[in-house]
């Protein structure tokens, strides 16, 4: 099945913006010191007039009361990061595959704005259609099955519902179960080229950014548009891996951290 636009799409008004930032696919975690260092970084030595966070900022997400308990002590440092950064810019957010269930008590206290998937960002010179991109990659079917069941209202009630440590387990599950799968996939499904076209005609944008594909490059499309896809981070790995990108003054460029 062919993913269709929802009615109801974030349209963000940024023509009064110079520096603009976008990161996706830090897959924050405890056990990944060096990359939260570097998130921690970037939120204190840069000023950008707006940063946009397009998914995957959480390796795993079970539920807003997760930051309550002693298994969210962590991600509660991050949102406390978060929410200070936003006292001087404005940060949205764009759910990915791993964090879909942050709900507004988390966005709150990360300081942080909704954005549906996907969203349209005008700026003075452009107008540029925001994604996770995982809904754009239709050649993994099996993907694209499980991600129209989590993301039902029926699902998400029944597994709610569940005490918070059963839900940490059955997350614990499912990465496992992602690890295993991609263990045996030669490679990785990419975000359909013609479906993000179509998209970026029907709402009119010259440009596309997004991340979950892991592979950072920019794509020349028909007509002159442009698709931009963020990296993944990891700076546990030398050489390290992930970077800003950055839309200031009409061009985009890489912010090495």
């Amino acid at each position: 099945m062919t993913p269709t636009l929802p009615a109801d799409i974030s349209v963000v008004q940024g023509g009064s913006w110079s520096v603009i930032d976008f990161i996706s696919d830090l897959h924050l975690q405890q056990s990944d010191t060096a990359n939260f260092q570097s998130f921690q970084y970037y939120l204190r030595a840069h000023s950008p007039d707006a940063l946009f966070i397009l998914g995957d900022l959480f390796e795993v997400w079970v539920g807003d009361d997760f930051i309550d308990s002693t298994h969210g002590v962590f991600e509660k440092k991050c949102l406390d990061a978060l929410k200070t950064a936003s006292l001087r810019f404005p940060i949205y957010f764009l759910a990915g595959n791993r964090d879909f269930l942050l709900g507004q008590r988390a966005l709150t206290a990360g300081g942080m704005q909704a954005l549906s998937e996907p969203s349209v960002l005008k700026t003075k010179t452009t107008s540029i259609l925001l994604s996770h991109g995982d809904y754009l990659c239709l050649d993994d079917q099996d993907y694209q099955k499980f991600r129209l069941e989590v993301r039902s209202h029926d699902w998400q009630s029944q597994f709610f519902v569940k005490p918070l440590q059963e839900r940490i387990q059955i997350a614990k599950h499912l990465r496992q179960q992602s690890q295993q799968l991609k263990q045996k996939q030669t490679s990785y499904a990419d975000v359909d080229q013609a479906l993000a076209t179509d998209w970026m005609n029907q709402l009119q944008c010259e440009v596309m950014v997004h991340g979950h594909t892991h592979k950072p490059q920019s794509h020349n499309l028909e007509n002159k548009k442009v698709r931009h896809v963020l990296p993944d981070w990891d700076f546990e790995v030398t050489p390290h891996r992930g970077y800003v990108w950055r839309y200031a003054q009409g061009v985009f460029e890489p912010v090495v951290l």
